[in-house]
């Protein structure tokens, strides 16, 4: 027996070797892991005696927008055994998936941290619904994890699991599958930085093929075939597409596309759903947003697709947009490196593209330049004034084809378009032509002085009929600074014929004309005119510059004044003070009486002083904010501590509301009570003798809002705006008799806005006045 035991136990070490070995031959012959992994699952799980072996990848992925990373597990190779039970050997539907997000496994994340193996049961408390989903699938009951390292950091995950219960395993079989899976730690990470230099050396000459191409023309058709050839190539997706920029409407609009290797060749679903509206719906929203998105769905027949849409920019500005789509079944998430890849790509296109748009754009103007050029050149050679017009109306033609140019001139006494130059027309349709101001298309021009383009002149009543086979018309006026002379007609037979290009010879060569027909008579008086602007212009300037260094100087004045009075002032202030309080012997009442009106009036004058020095401070912009965090209900209170003697004096009321559990406020608390302070001293002021004041505290979306109301005479309408402008009070016979300087309610203004906030005033004159701020409650401020 004993023999048989140590001849069994002979076998099975003498099994484990050569699977030990057929394994360590195989990671070391290839670092191809496709074919390996799979290899090594089996063997581990033969090895083990186990029912399944599962590899997992650590990777990164990014989320829907493109914002951030998402750490997840891989499946690379699994492997179950095969029981006679089974006909084939299929996991349920679940364990198809390939990826998991970590955040999602957070016990098998604690094992990858603790980087040493771990046992799991399907019957632990702490599992997550998750894991226990996770394990559900694969029908295993007891798992071991073993977390691949490799120098120094984890790059995946082995799960050996049993579909029995009690299945416990050994050390022995720990030991073996830890000694196998580091192993396989080494081969994985030797692969990955093989893979990722191929990768990158694959990624480095497709970018400077694709810059070498895109820079060998500037042609934009040729170029959106290569931008779509390149990343096709070099991603290995199932489609992409580009749409570009249609400024005329401000939307994007598909030209081409890749479908599996073939060019512009659509797919059956796009064939059945032309629009695409779910696609132009995503592609709209990243042309409005500039943001990347990625979006996990399809289209008919197609429900899995992985779709990547990047903006085209230049200068922060989108001018394109591509879609790249993958088969959501063979790929379900996007690396950050593939969003780089891909993001260079359009680095490269959006500079191919502006440069070939700016080719066609120079293009454009030089032989626009070149026509205005030869249009003047023989305006100037001919001596007869007719003669001149009909010349430019000929060129006009050459230049722009089937076309009909016609040249109106506007008669100022009789307010009459009279016809001075038609070139197309037939004579005896149009020698008779004359047109009130406001008549036809050409009399809206001239008396709207704006040009208009009708790309269908049978839908524009409008339009007075001339010629008939006219289908579109674009007519520009001809001006001459704010008079209009007459206008410059071109009609054509075909529908829409004319855009903003057209538009833009049309106006110039209007312009032009203008000046050829006035140019004798207006020469002097525009040269005149434009000498007595700039005269104008440089007096304003000099008067401008003189009336800033006048406020620079009063602000300097101010400011060294307050600084100067401030000084004697608390000397006043801390004397008077003294002698109230008997330190130099008792004073009588009289001289009580006496010394508290100097220490009142001083201390008036110190908080005017104050006041102007603040205000100063603020328009200079030298006043930085303290931004702290606190209670505003602990700010309320002591704001009421300051003012309850006013209040208690004229026997007033004081009402606060403010909802429970406000949040905390960030702001400079200092400059915060000073406003507060101003609002409730007004309210005091102006309220009389047992009148209510109230303080009313609430949140308004994300900001707090704080409202004092007094029941005082109120304030006009139209002194809204005054009463928060500087040494301003609203007129009135209570105004007469309430002292006060005129800046508080312009520090607050001030001091409100700097925390990028809104103060305001509203008041039924008679009945009282409501002063509103609202401040966010996270402010940066202007001068944090």
């Amino acid at each position: 027996i004993e023999n048989a035991r140590l001849y069994g136990q002979t076998r099975a070490q003498l099994r484990e070797a050569l699977l030990l070995h057929g394994v360590t031959a195989a990671l070391s012959s290839t670092l191809d892991m496709g074919q390996v992994l799979p290899y090594v699952a089996r063997s581990l799980a033969e090895m083990l005696n186990a029912d399944g072996v599962t590899i997992f990848a650590l990777a990164t992925t990014v989320d829907d927008d493109a914002r951030c990373t998402l750490s997840t597990l891989q499946v690379v190779a699994e492997h179950k055994k095969l029981r006679k039970r089974d006909t084939i050997s299929r996991f349920p539907a679940e364990s198809t998936r390939r990826n998991y997000i970590l955040t999602d496994l957070p016990t098998i994340s604690r094992s990858l941290d603790a980087r040493r193996p771990s046992r799991m049961h399907i019957s632990d408390d702490d599992l997550s619904p998750q894991e226990r989903e996770f394990l559900s699938a694969r029908q295993a009951r007891s798992v071991l994890f073993f977390p691949l390292v490799a120098r120094g950091n984890v790059i995946g995950l082995t799960m050996v699991w049993d579909n029995h219960p009690e299945r416990e395993f050994t050390q022995g079989e720990i030991a073996m599958g830890q000694t196998l899976t580091h192993q396989t730690a080494i081969m994985m990470e030797n692969a990955h930085l093989l893979d990722e230099t191929q990768k990158h050396a694959r990624r480095i000459a497709a970018l400077y093929e694709t810059s070498r191409a895109l820079s060998s023309s500037l042609d934009q058709e040729t170029l959106l075939r290569t931008i779509l050839e390149a990343v096709y190539r070099t991603l290995g997706c199932t489609y992409v597409t580009i749409a570009t920029v249609d400024e005329k409407t401000d939307s994007v609009r598909i030209r081409h596309g890749i479908w599996q290797g073939h060019f512009d060749a659509d797919p059956e679903w796009t064939v059945r759903a032309p629009d695409l509206p779910e696609s132009s719906d995503l592609l709209t929203t990243v042309y409005r947003s500039g943001q990347i998105k990625i979006v996990e769905g399809g289209y008919p027949d197609h429900e899995r697709f992985l779709r990547i849409f990047m903006p085209i920019k230049m200068r922060e500005q989108v001018i394109g947009v591509v879609e790249v789509g993958y088969d959501g079944n063979a790929k379900q998430s996007v690396a950050p490196e593939e969003l780089q890849m891909l993001t260079a790509f359009m680095d490269q296109a959006a500079i191919a593209l502006e440069n070939a748009r700016l080719f066609a754009t120079t293009e454009r103007r030089a032989r626009e330049m070149k026509f205005l050029h030869d249009a003047s050149l023989a305006a100037v050679n001919e001596m007869h004034y007719r003669d001149t017009i009909r010349k430019v109306a000929r060129a006009l033609v050459a230049e722009m084809g089937d076309v009909l140019v016609s040249v109106l001139l506007l008669s100022a006494e009789q307010d009459l378009l009279s016809l001075e130059v038609a070139v197309g027309y037939s004579h005896e349709l149009i020698s008779q032509l004359r047109l009130k101001s406001g008549q036809g298309i050409s009399g809206w021009v001239v008396q709207h002085g704006e040009p208009l383009i009708v790309p269908d002149v049978r839908q524009d009543p409008r339009y007075y009929e001339g010629i008939p086979e006219t289908r579109s018309e674009l007519c520009v006026p001809m001006r001459i600074g704010p008079f209009i002379i007459g206008v410059l007609d071109v009609q054509s037979s075909s529908l829409g014929a004319f855009d903003q290009d057209d538009l833009h010879l049309v106006s110039t060569l209007a312009g032009n004309l203008a000046i050829l027909v006035e140019r004798v008579r207006l020469f002097n008086e525009v040269e005149a005119a434009r000498a007595a602007l700039q005269e104008r212009a440089q007096a304003l300037e000099a008067a401008n510059a003189q009336l800033q260094e006048l406020d620079r100087f009063k602000d300097q004045f101010l400011v060294s004044v307050s600084h100067e009075l401030r000084t004697p002032l608390n000397s006043i202030i801390g004397y008077a003070d003294v002698l109230l309080k008997g330190i130099f012997g008792d004073l009588t009442p009289k001289q009580i009486g006496g010394v508290q009106n100097i220490l009142t009036s001083a201390e008036d004058l110190l908080a005017l002083i104050n006041d102007i020095l603040d205000f100063s401070k603020i328009k200079a912009g030298r006043m930085p904010l303290d931004m702290t965090t606190f209670a505003v209900d602990e700010l309320l209170a002591e704001v009421q501590s300051v003012v309850a003697p006013l209040i208690e004096e004229k026997r007033q009321t004081l009402i606060v509301e403010c909802v429970n559990g406000l949040p905390p406020l960030t702001a400079d608390r200092l400059r915060i009570k000073q406003v507060l302070l101003n609002l409730l001293s007004n309210a005091v002021k102006f309220t009389p003798s047992e009148g209510t004041i109230t303080i009313v505290c609430r949140t308004v979306g994300s900001a707090l809002q704080i409202s004092v109301t007094d029941t005082g005479p109120g304030i006009r309408e139209e002194d809204y705006v005054l009463i928060f402008e500087e040494f301003r009070q609203a007129d009135g016979p209570l105004a007469l008799r309430v002292k006060g300087t005129g800046l508080g309610l312009a520090i607050s203004k001030r001091l409100v806005e700097m925390h990028g906030g809104q103060i305001w005033v509203e008041s039924k004159y008679g009945h009282g006045a409501t002063f509103s701020f609202w401040l966010p409650r996270k402010s940066g401020g202007e001068n944090a």
